[in-house]
């Protein structure tokens, strides 16, 4: 898996990662870009809430541009197809950035995209 292999910090299971990917497919919603009949990049969401609210939200769980494509607008058409969702469920959208490479570059490039910024994540002992 080529997106685990960028920005995997834990080792894969992949018993759990389809688990997941079926359990998004089922129950969220998945925005596809394709090239030729393959897939470029997608965005896998789910409604959720915070651990102390009921309140809901549209959570990330993936997202992922193939290399040869991140200089392309396939992303942005993703995130415009995202935003259309959230707009029509009436909800926030919350995606985080968890990587361990390129940080700054990834965190700008949302900026530029998200007016608000929440949080940071800290780890330890990796």
């Amino acid at each position: 898996m080529l997106m685990h292999e960028e920005v995997g910090m834990f080792r894969i299971d992949q018993v759990k990662v389809m688990g997941k990917i079926l359990q998004v497919l089922e129950t969220g919603v998945v925005f596809v870009a394709a090239v030729g009949g393959l897939i470029v990049a997608s965005i896998g969401v789910e409604t959720r809430a915070m651990w102390y609210s009921n309140d809901a939200y549209l959570g990330e769980t993936w997202m992922f541009v193939a290399p040869e494509f991140r200089k392309s607008r396939h992303f942005l058409k993703l995130i415009r197809m995202v935003r259309a969702y959230r707009e029509k469920a009436g909800v926030p959208f919350v995606l985080g950035v968890f990587s361990p490479d390129g940080i700054d570059r990834k965190t700008a490039f949302f900026r530029r995209l998200f007016p608000r910024m929440v949080g940071a994540v800290y780890v330890e002992g990796l």
